[in-house]
């Protein structure tokens, strides 16, 4: 069990992001994803380029405030995947976020390769911490970054 694994169970939280433009944008978003069933946990980076407005520096997802944990968010997969997958897959990402300190940002993930689609417009929206406001829809590649651990839901 591990990176190679195919899973449905997946769950996302934001780790960071930068990106920023006027009509033609770019950005790098960094999410957490993990899956029990899989027993495995990583940080994957969508790199995209589109159409946006705006910019950003924001850091993880705000902790749920009534458990300390990430605030995760489910991913309703079409496809099981398991992370190998997922690395070097395409994808999209649309988001929206505004903040100064705290803010709130919706962020829709889409992955797929030319035969599969992993999911498609999954929601991981949510309080975060950073500044910035952007408007942005992308297109682009999911990367893997590193193994992580396991945390709680």
């Amino acid at each position: 069990m591990g990176y190679s694994t195919k899973a449905s169970d997946w769950k996302v939280a934001g780790a960071a992001s930068l990106g920023g433009g006027a009509i033609l944008g770019a950005g790098a978003w960094t999410f957490m994803l993990q899956s029990r069933h899989a027993n495995y946990s990583g940080f994957f980076v969508f790199l995209g380029a589109g159409l946006g407005a705006g910019g950003s520096l924001n850091g993880a997802s705000a902790p749920n405030l009534r458990t300390g944990h990430l605030n995760w968010s489910d991913i309703h997969c079409e496809s099981a995947f398991s992370a190998e997958d997922l690395n070097l897959s395409m994808g999209r990402l649309t988001t929206g976020s505004a903040g100064l300190a705290v803010g709130y940002g919706l962020c829709y993930l889409t992955a797929f390769s030319f035969s599969q689609i992993w999911f498609e417009s999954q929601s991981c929206n949510g309080l975060s911490v950073g500044v910035g406001a952007v408007a942005a829809t992308t297109a682009g590649m999911w990367k893997h970054l590193s193994d992580g651990v396991l945390q709680p839901d």
